[in-house]
């Protein structure tokens, strides 16, 4: 949301109700949130932390071995007799 965007929403805030000056504020200062979380992600150091984080799970996935067997696989194998419904 560009600045000139943010101000005419602003404007338009202030004429609609006798609360608008608190609601004025909260739109700005939600603006001025999304501001500051945008420059953050656009960091090196940020993309470089979520692109570890991501290659982590990746290899934790990649490594992950079966859990032990549960009573709905021996049913799907046929293991344990069962009436299925469709």
């Amino acid at each position: 949301m560009s600045k000139k965007t943010l101000s005419v929403t602003v404007a338009k805030v202030s004429a609609a109700s006798p609360d608008a000056e608190n609601r004025a504020k909260l739109i700005a200062l939600i603006a001025a949130f999304i501001s500051f979380i945008l420059i953050i992600i656009d960091l090196p150091q940020f993309k470089l932390l979520v692109l570890q984080m991501v290659e982590g799970e990746q290899e934790k996935a990649q490594v992950a071995q079966a859990e032990e067997v549960t009573i709905f696989d021996k049913i799907v194998k046929g293991e344990i007799p069962a009436e299925v419904l469709f």
